[in-house]
């Protein structure tokens, strides 16, 4: 399930991957970029927190840079303790979950590791694991884990947030907005 909500593969090419064969993982490889250069274009068209691809190809993907000339900006993880106006980060961080809802994205492995802070704002990473809503019946357990992880951070740096009552209001909403669309696309009466 979760492979396939990512992007629909051709039998040959679905078998050598699982079987882990030279082609398959040459495959892969050339995927994971594609991949998170799509989610990265989709997000960033959304309004996300999300570096700008400046260049991609097979294997590589060129990205927007954060930081000075002197270091790159630091990943939340790198940030212990102290974090400039922590619970404005927090609800920036929480915003972008939603646009990425929006978007019918999850992002899947979100975490501290692969969230930049950079300018005073949230820049966030790392996306070849990301699912499709539509296309995955994980995608709701991956995104509670997401926001979990998140505010289990943003606690430890003094914010207060509930995520389980956070993960509901975004999901939920998102769900009422998804079905809204349906109706108003489909017409009034049809099915959600």
């Amino acid at each position: 399930d979760y492979h396939m909500a990512m992007i629909p593969l051709r039998t040959r090419a679905a078998r050598a991957m699982a079987n882990r064969s030279g082609y398959g993982k040459a495959l892969e490889e050339g995927l994971w970029c594609q991949r998170e250069a799509e989610t990265l274009g989709i997000l960033a068209a959304a309004g996300a927190d999300v570096p700008q691809v400046v260049a991609h190809g097979y294997r590589s993907i060129v990205m927007e840079y954060f930081g000075s000339a002197e270091s790159g900006a630091l990943r939340l993880s790198d940030i212990r303790q102290g974090l400039p106006d922590a619970p404005g980060c927090c609800a920036a961080v929480l915003r972008n979950l939603g646009i990425f809802l929006e978007a019918g994205i999850v992002h899947g492995d979100l975490s501290p590791y692969n969230i930049l802070y950079h300018d005073g704002r949230p820049v966030i990473i790392d996306f070849p694991q990301a699912v499709l809503i539509a296309a995955s019946s994980a995608a709701q357990a991956l995104f509670e884990r997401d926001v979990s992880t998140i505010c289990e951070y943003f606690r430890r740096q003094g914010v207060a947030a509930d995520a389980g009552r956070v993960a509901h209001q975004l999901w939920s909403g998102h769900a009422l907005r998804r079905t809204l669309r349906r109706r108003t696309a489909g017409g009034i009466g049809d099915k959600p």
